[in-house]
């Protein structure tokens, strides 16, 4: 997650916020997982469940300069984590999937 994560108040939560840690009801059953995007439907079910507060992210804007920065830096990053699998299919498979996951939200 890109943001620093804050306890506010579910009446001031936004829509588009990140869950920054699962929330858990009093009975133990997890209402939203961490990293859920918050919803109208969301925020109204953890209202109507008696959630006061809430831990969230604030994603943070990004230039498309920014992006292509970090989309570059992941890249490279991966690069040298997967030198010494060489041509492998699989290893290439798994390195597109993990680009993907690490981008996912740019």
């Amino acid at each position: 997650m890109k943001g620093e994560p804050k306890n506010v108040a579910i009446s001031e939560v936004e829509v588009g916020a990140l869950v920054a840690v699962d929330v858990i009801d009093s009975n133990g059953q997890l209402l939203v997982p961490a990293e859920t995007e918050l919803t109208e439907k969301l925020i109204a079910l953890l209202e109507r469940r008696q959630v006061e507060r809430i831990d969230v992210v604030i994603p943070i804007q990004l230039t498309d300069e920014e992006k292509e920065q970090l989309i570059t830096d992941i890249r490279s990053k991966l690069d040298v984590q997967f030198a010494s699998a060489g041509q492998c299919e699989t290893a290439m498979q798994l390195k597109d999937i993990l680009f993907r996951y690490r981008c996912r939200g740019l």
